[in-house]
């Protein structure tokens, strides 16, 4: 029993022992505890300064170290969902910028845009922004130059432009005097355009088309008609003073020769009064009295001729009448002969019968071929029932009055 009583005694010892052991342990790991809470709200409330730094939130004086100590235990989910809400405005803002980013780098029309995830990655977010930085630069530096050439080009045009203004938001108004001064000169390249062609046209050549590719040779081209005008001006002014010359001249000719022709008037009325003296001494009418001239139809009316050949096969007839025929007319107790001019391609008709009484109308020819004394004819018309033969009566278109006075 004693032995029983030691080994309790010394169990219990042992026990009490372990407990104080184990006392100083839990003491230590709650001191351990306590300052790793500690550490950690200490964490937190420097993340939360962190977190909302610069973006007007109040939220890291509810995060401090002592509101989140383990004897406010109570209210620690309360607190530290203010965390993940200022958490997730913070993403929720990254992810609106990283968006705005790529929309910008979109509207400078980048060639190579970075995806929105090289965007929020934090190994490319850096870069992908620089990119997108580098790209809007690009865009600015663009519209900057464009600016510059666009007021130098206006410049040119004596149109005012700043470059201020072209790059402000009311670059709409100032670009408008550009648009209305190259309006202005676009009419007055037209104007210019119409004009050199309406010159073109008058003097002698084609209408211009003016482009950029042969601005040089259109104009070449007016240079040349109105060129060649001119030449054909100073030709025309060089005959016009020939031709003065030639009229002065013709005038001091006309000069003589109106002497000449009252010289010669005065001859023809010696003439005239010897011939009314001559007619008086043949016993003619010296009024009436008209002699004719060589193919007037007086004398036309006078020729009489006769078929001399019919060649039926070859179709042609023959009459002795040609450029050498003569008709006489009367005068006096005498006559004289004159000459009908008997041509190719003129009309006769042949009849037959003598006398105008008993005329035959045979038929209607033209002469195709005319020799001295002789001529060819081809038929034109023949009457019903008729035939031309050798011997018939051949008279000139001229004479046809003698064939109606006959009744035919």
């Amino acid at each position: 029993m004693k032995i029983l009583n030691i080994i309790l005694c010394v169990f219990i010892l042992l026990l009490a022992a372990a407990s104080a052991v184990a006392s100083y342990l839990l003491y230590e790991k709650r001191v351990q505890m306590v300052n790793g809470w500690g550490k950690m709200a200490t964490a937190i409330n420097q993340t939360a300064v962190k977190l909302e730094e610069k973006s007007g939130r109040k939220v890291s004086g509810e995060l401090s170290a002592s509101e989140l100590s383990h004897q406010k235990y109570a209210e620690l989910d309360a607190k530290l969902a203010k965390l993940q809400t200022l958490a997730a405005d913070l993403i929720r803002q990254r992810d609106a910028l990283a968006a705005s980013l790529r929309q910008a780098g979109m509207i400078a029309e980048m060639p190579n845009l970075p995806q929105e995830a090289q965007l929020l990655a934090f190994a490319t977010s850096n870069a992908s922004s620089r990119q997108i930085v580098s790209g809007v630069n690009q865009l600015q530096t663009r519209r900057n130059l464009l600016a510059t050439l666009i007021s130098n080009s206006a410049r040119r045009v004596n149109v005012s432009l700043s470059t201020n203004d072209l790059r402000s938001g009311d670059a709409r108004s100032a670009i408008r005097k550009f648009d209305e001064r190259v309006a202005g000169i676009q009419a007055q390249f037209t104007a210019y355009r119409n004009t050199l062609s309406g010159i073109s046209e008058l003097a002698g050549g084609s209408a211009v088309t003016l482009t950029d590719k042969n601005y040089a040779q259109e104009l070449a081209k007016v240079t040349r008609s109105v060129t060649s005008l001119r030449e054909q001006y100073n030709r025309a002014m060089a005959n016009a003073r020939t031709e003065q010359g030639k009229r002065l001249q013709t005038e001091k000719t006309v000069k003589v020769r109106d002497g000449q022709i009252k010289t010669l008037q005065l001859n023809i009325a010696s003439k005239d009064d010897e011939i009314v003296q001559y007619r008086r001494a043949l016993g003619m009418d010296a009024s009436g009295f008209q002699p004719w001239k060589n193919g007037s139809a007086e004398c036309r009316r006078a020729v009489r001729g006769k078929v001399v050949a019919v060649n039926e096969k070859f179709g042609y007839i023959g009459i002795d009448l040609g450029t050498d025929t003569l008709v006489r007319q009367p005068l006096g107790g005498k006559s004289v002969e004159v000459n009908p001019n008997i041509k190719a391609g003129m009309n006769m008709y042949i009849t037959r019968g003598a006398g105008d009484d008993n005329m035959d109308y045979i038929a209607k020819v033209k002469l195709t071929t005319v020799d001295t004394d002789t001529s060819i004819a081809e038929s034109v018309e023949l009457a019903p029932d008729r035939k031309i033969q050798v011997g018939d009566t051949v008279f000139m278109e001229d004479g046809i009055s003698i064939f109606r006075n006959a009744g035919k």
